[in-house]
């Protein structure tokens, strides 16, 4: 088993009785290599960073409620940049990409609508 960073939404299978759950972009979950193979392109290795970003910031939705409001994974404005560079790779963006913009164009680009 191991964490992966979800890039598309899409169910991912939890527990042992193959339930599955509404994940959106940006949420790190926990797969063996079979289910993320399934799962495709819906999915992408984690990096150390993102999964310390997560566990930092706290749980973010899990389900399907309240996924309508803004992405509540996403750094606040009080944030300091590197979190917004860790969400913004956690978004797809290349990691250099990010780190060379300023944290005003990350929050413009990533952040709240």
């Amino acid at each position: 088993m191991r964490q992966y960073v979800v890039v598309e939404e899409c169910y991912v299978p939890v527990g042992e009785r193959g339930g599955l759950r509404f994940k959106v972009p940006g949420q790190v979950v926990t797969l063996d290599e079979r289910d993320a193979k399934d799962l495709g392109k819906l999915v992408k290795p984690a990096s150390e960073r993102v999964v310390a970003a997560q566990v930092v910031a706290g749980p973010t939705v899990t389900d399907n409620e309240g996924t309508d409001d803004a992405d509540s994974s996403a750094p606040t404005q009080s944030d300091n940049k590197d979190a917004w560079v860790d969400f913004a790779e956690s978004k797809g963006l290349e990691r250099s990409k990010a780190e060379a913009m300023t944290k005003a164009e990350l929050v413009e680009k990533f952040g709240p609508k």
